[in-house]
């Protein structure tokens, strides 16, 4: 899903994208709050601008711990623990030193600041884990149960410190911060973590999308020199004369001999014994089906069966439609071809589309191409929003005219995995400054 108007609403700096219907609310919440890393081996140095968030413990690196802070105001005000049916932690593995876990703690205990925040002055509070992330391989995401502390952060909001990462000794992964150029720069595209809550409303969301492919496998190590061969050890003494062998085995049966004339045909023998009864002939046609008798009175229940063995696990599902979306306000230029990201929250359009273009993580089709203006752009002017892929229109594209004030496309558009997007913003006949403008389509 991509979307900022009707049923969607985006909140940033990050995201937080909430599908509202009869049947379900869905949000993902990014990292506007705060992100940062510390390290055992510069305990005074704060890590809180750094694009990467690092999660090591050996000895070259030392013991490196993430820390991420989601900010949850942005939910409904009357928001309920009650009213959350789910809500995961979702990261993004750029690294991986070899498989393992990333342990969650939830529990901080105490308040901290990113610009500030160092090995030497870490929560120290009762952070002991709450649940841990396999990781197999990296550049794929992962999804983590995390509901109760959700719901523990939304019933006492001071309590939201937020959530330490850290992994066992040997172990080193890393993930992308919010300052990653990439990310959006805190708009909400690219891999930064963030939190998938589904809440409650009559329905349920659609499952969690799969684990990403497996990447390709690394090229095979030259192999090592041989060994220099070892000297010739001394001669034993010969042995003991061995017993005698066993008896050979019997030869070959010789071939049989010409078989002999036949004999004259003997006496007819006294007539025997009855043989046994014949088999049971081929059961014949069915009757027809007789009246229904009266219903007999239902008889004690049964014992209760053994448990069945459990079933095969399921394939996983296919990975969900993606969340776009995109509004912008003030500084529109009427004139001039803009160009803005598919997902922000009052981001502006500029003349820079690559400032404002977005990873895919997956392969879809765009459809609904859907676009909205706060004011019409009156007379013969207009407004053409087209979903770009790779800096290049694509055919889901409409036009704002006169006195309307949104438009829908009737085509579709391929996206492909790792496919860069953005929105083209083209007016024509100096339309009246529309104030706000909301892009928003569906690609799975």
């Amino acid at each position: 899903m991509f979307s900022s108007i009707g049923p969607k609403l985006l909140i940033g700096p990050l995201m937080l994208a909430a599908l509202f219907s009869n049947s379900y609310l869905q949000a993902a919440i990014g990292i506007d709050a705060a992100d940062a890393w510390t390290t055992s081996k510069q305990t005074g140095q704060n890590h809180g601008a750094d694009t990467n968030l690092d999660i090591t413990n050996n000895n070259s690196a030392g013991v490196r711990n993430a820390y991420l802070r989601f900010n949850l105001s942005t939910l409904p005000a009357d928001i309920q623990p009650a009213d959350i049916t789910k809500a995961s932690l979702v990261v993004y593995v750029t690294s991986a030193s070899a498989s393992g876990a990333i342990n969650v703690s939830c529990n901080l205990g105490v308040s901290w600041d990113e610009a500030t925040i160092t090995h030497a002055n870490y929560p120290s509070g009762p952070a002991g884990t709450c649940t841990t992330i396999p990781v197999s391989l990296a550049n794929k995401f992962y999804t983590v149960d995390i509901t109760n502390q959700v719901k523990l952060w939304v019933g006492n909001p001071a309590s939201n410190y937020g959530l330490a990462l850290s992994t066992a000794s040997g172990l080193a992964f890393s993930i992308d911060a919010k300052e990653v150029p990439g990310n959006g720069n805190g708009t909400g595209g690219g891999r930064v973590p963030y939190l998938d809550i589904v809440l409650a409303g009559g329905g349920e969301g659609g499952g969690e999308g799969p684990v990403g492919p497996t990447g390709a496998t690394g090229a095979t190590g030259a192999t090592g020199a041989t060994g220099a061969t070892g000297a010739t050890g001394a001669t034993g003494a010969t042995g003991a004369t061995g017993a005698t062998g066993a008896t050979g085995a019997t030869g070959a049966t010789g071939a049989t001999g010409a078989t002999g004339a036949t004999g004259a045909t003997g006496a007819q023998g006294a007539t025997g014994a009855t043989g046994a009864q014949g088999a049971t002939g081929a059961t014949g046609a069915t009757g027809a089906t007789g009246a229904q008798g009266a219903t007999g009175a239902t008889g004690a229940q049964g014992p209760a069966g053994l448990n069945g063995a459990t079933g095969a696990t399921g394939a996983t599902g296919a990975l969900g439609p993606l969340p776009l979306a995109s509004n912008a306000a003030d500084s529109i230029d009427t004139v001039n071809q803009e160009f803005m990201p598919v997902l922000g929250l009052d981001v502006p359009p500029t003349p820079s589309e690559a400032s404002h273009q977005l990873l895919s993580p997956k392969t879809c089709t765009d459809t609904g191409f859907h676009a909205k203006v706060t004011t019409a752009p009156g007379g013969a002017a207009s407004w053409t929003f087209t979903l770009r892929i790779n800096g290049s229109n694509s055919a889901a594209s409409c036009t704002i005219t006169g006195a309307n004030t949104s438009c829908t496309s009737g085509s579709t558009a391929a996206v492909a995995e790792g496919d860069l997007l953005s929105i083209s913003v083209q007016p024509a006949g100096s339309p009246s400054n529309p104030f706000r403008m909301f892009v928003s389509s569906a690609c799975q």
